[in-house]
């Protein structure tokens, strides 16, 4: 896709990050496909390895290359095909049909750690998390304010970025915590806060 819109050429550097482990030296060029793209450089904990490689890298899309199925999981490339059919008025060619292997089911993204509580503890949502966010993180910055927390409780809606309710012990001063933490930075994101009610079952 980068090669269509011409933000890369045959001058650009591809790079990789492998294990010393991960690396072979035999496998035959023949068996590469035409959208397989070489690597320049190999980055291992060990080594800085230049391939020199003289194998061509892809000049764009390869349609043809591209079965009913691919496609139908990759968004992105069914937008950029109709986008082009409409501005050329032909239609591009698709590739055979194909049985996909089954993709991974990503699980909602959800970390917490639980102490005993009393059910009245005040809670705090916190939003616009980098999603390398973790319990002990948000734990840690709200102790910097002096504030005991109860429970970390980490989601995330669709695609969105990771959000959190952070309940504290009984008798901290919520509002002074919600003005501390609103707009500070955390793993270098600017995340946003505010008072948040919690069921009395307890759940989040």
């Amino acid at each position: 896709m980068l090669r269509h819109m011409g933000a890369i050429d045959d001058s650009t550097l591809v790079v990789t990050s492998v294990h010393d482990k991960q690396l072979v030296d035999d496998i035959p060029t023949e068996k590469l496909k035409a959208h397989d793209v070489p690597v320049d450089v190999i980055c291992t904990p060990t080594h800085i390895i230049h391939t020199n490689t003289t194998i061509p890298k892809p000049k764009g899309i390869y349609w043809e290359l591209l079965s009913p199925e691919k496609l139908g999981q990759i968004l992105v490339l069914r937008q950029l095909k109709k986008q082009i059919e409409e501005q050329t008025g032909t239609k591009l060619p698709t590739g055979p049909s194909e049985k996909l292997p089954p993709t991974a089911q990503r699980k909602p993204m959800r970390q917490s750690i639980v102490y005993e509580r009393t059910g009245n503890e005040p809670c705090i949502f916190v939003w616009n998390l980098d999603i390398s966010t973790t319990w002990r993180d948000l734990r840690d910055h709200a102790s910097k304010e002096g504030a005991e927390v109860v429970r970390v409780n980490i989601f995330r809606k669709g695609n969105s970025r990771p959000m959190a309710r952070i309940l504290f012990k009984e008798g901290t001063e919520i509002e002074n915590l919600v003005n501390a933490l609103d707009k500070s930075e955390l793993r270098g994101s600017m995340i946003r806060a505010k008072v948040n009610s919690v069921p009395t079952d307890g759940k989040s």
